[in-house]
């Protein structure tokens, strides 16, 4: 997103609160959770317009390939880096690199292959470039064929244990499938004031009598809280409540600004699905509806349900 962009999106946020006759003071009959709705729909319109949505595909480039397959991938990194550097050579005019002739030596051995040795002429390096990408996709394709054997066996054989553990121990699948599970706790001894526990039928009873008045009724004697709690929830005399009349000043729009600015960026988007960058940019007229709505929070001691 560029500065026009987001200029784009300013725009269509402020339009779309003037369309909303979203109001821009505290003086308004109109509900929080209204207001709110007014202003997070503006938002979410004007992104939806002329923020790009680009769906992104995670690869995970750490394979797990078979024996056979890791061996053939081995070989096809150092096929393709000859290829490379052998294509270097020919567009620079540089000299053949000649020392790869022993690793193709080694390639063909290992993988069955038919690669002919690097050329001593430049003339004659396009030729040997066409027959080694031949060999290289014969070997891309092995690498593939395997990988895929490998991995429909392993898909097979978890098939076969689940099929077999569901007609031999059918209560074990169904815990495993419902992930049911029981922890065990293990207690060696339990200390207590007056003695030390290590009888394991006396530490299982003693366990079951601590959960047993754990989660027994408790008859609540009123009477403590009111004669010795009581003073502490009274008002303190020694405080002047005048201390706190700043804390419910009206904010302006400059607070509510800086505290934008201090909002870091690239993070997640809450249940309202509007991100940091959206408030930062969303433009004045924003600004001014967000600030008469904290106001109204403020002065009616809420917030909107999101």
């Amino acid at each position: 997103m560029n500065n026009e962009q987001w200029q784009l999106f300013s725009d269509q946020v402020t339009l779309n609160l003037t369309t909303n006759q979203t109001p821009l003071t505290t003086h308004t009959s109109e509900s929080l959770e209204h207001t709110w709705h007014k202003i997070q729909n503006s938002i979410i319109s004007a992104a939806l317009q002329h923020i790009p949505n680009k769906k992104f595909t995670v690869r995970n480039f750490q394979h797990i390939f078979s024996t056979k397959a890791s061996k053939l991938h081995h070989y096809l990194k150092k096929l393709g880096n000859i290829i490379r550097q052998t294509k270097h050579t020919l567009h620079n005019s540089t000299s053949i690199p000649l020392q790869h002739n022993q690793l193709i030596t080694q390639i063909n051995l290992s993988c069955n292959l038919n690669i002919s040795p690097l050329p001593t002429e430049h003339n004659l390096i396009s030729n040997w470039l066409a027959l080694a990408k031949t060999e290289w996709k014969t070997l891309y394709h092995a690498r593939n064929i395997e990988n895929v054997k490998e991995i429909r066996q392993q898909i097979n054989d978890n098939i076969m244990k689940r099929c077999n553990k569901l007609q031999s121990n059918p209560t074990s699948m169904i815990n495993s499938i419902l992930n049911r599970h029981k922890d065990p706790v293990k207690f060696d001894n339990i200390k207590t004031d007056n003695d030390l526990i290590t009888d394991i039928p006396n530490i299982k009873l003693h366990i079951q009598q601590h959960f047993d008045q754990w989660t027994s009724h408790r008859h609540i004697d009123q009477q403590i809280y009111e004669s010795d709690w009581q003073n502490e929830y009274n008002p303190k005399l020694h405080i002047n409540s005048e201390w706190y009349n700043n804390a419910l000043l009206e904010l302006t729009t400059d607070e509510v600004n800086q505290t934008l600015a201090q909002l870091p960026n690239n993070k997640a988007c809450g249940p309202s699905g509007i991100s940091y960058e959206m408030l930062k940019h969303a433009g004045p007229l924003f600004l001014q509806t967000a600030t008469a709505l904290f106001n109204r929070c403020i002065s009616t001691n809420c917030i909107p349900k999101q």
